[in-house]
């Protein structure tokens, strides 16, 4: 497995660092990072059933479908560069939960592992910045089932692409650019 420095991947994780504070932290916080080639996956076998659960799983790059179906129901939410996920070893009761996950873009996840948690302790702001990237991440999947419930296919399509394009779109000469 590769290794990667978190706020070389993501230096938004680091903003609330003063700049000696920044390049110590730099250094100190290295965490495997997994590259994701397009098809299913399971945030398990990247972390390894029976390993504690980590912090999050930062995604570096790339887009990932989380598939949740109750029933004949189901709904589809999108995350990608930026967003904390932590992948749930919860049972799914008697209703019957499933959940699925997919690589739509080839992708890299940093594992902020353990090892990250024990030398992030020491940098206040960090463990911070990750929270507040969960929370985000958080409302952004909110937003996506809020989308999901708008009746009329044009609306829902139009204001979906403007969350995509908020999100992950580039600004270029001809406007924004969904890197898809």
């Amino acid at each position: 497995m590769d290794l990667i420095r978190v706020l070389d991947a993501d230096q938004d994780l680091g903003r609330l660092l003063d700049e000696r504070a920044f390049g110590e932290a730099r250094d100190r916080l290295i965490v495997p990072v997994v590259h994701l080639r397009r098809g299913p996956f399971s945030p398990w076998v990247v972390i390894g059933r029976g390993q504690p659960p980590p912090l999050g799983i930062l995604v570096v790059d790339g887009l990932i479908a989380q598939r949740v179906r109750l029933r004949d129901k189901s709904g589809v939410t999108l995350v990608g560069a930026g967003d904390v996920v932590a992948p749930s070893d919860y049972h799914t009761g008697t209703v019957g939960i499933a959940e699925t996950w997919t690589i739509l873009e080839s992708a890299r996840m940093a594992i902020l592992d353990r090892d990250f948690e024990r030398a992030a302790i020491d940098v206040p702001g960090v463990i911070s910045g990750v929270v507040a990237r969960v929370g985000r991440t958080s409302h952004g999947l909110a937003l996506q089932r809020a989308l999901s419930q708008i009746p009329y296919l044009s609306t829902r399509l139009l204001l979906f692409l403007w969350f995509i394009g908020d999100r992950w779109g580039k600004v270029g000469a001809l406007g924004v650019t969904i890197p898809l």
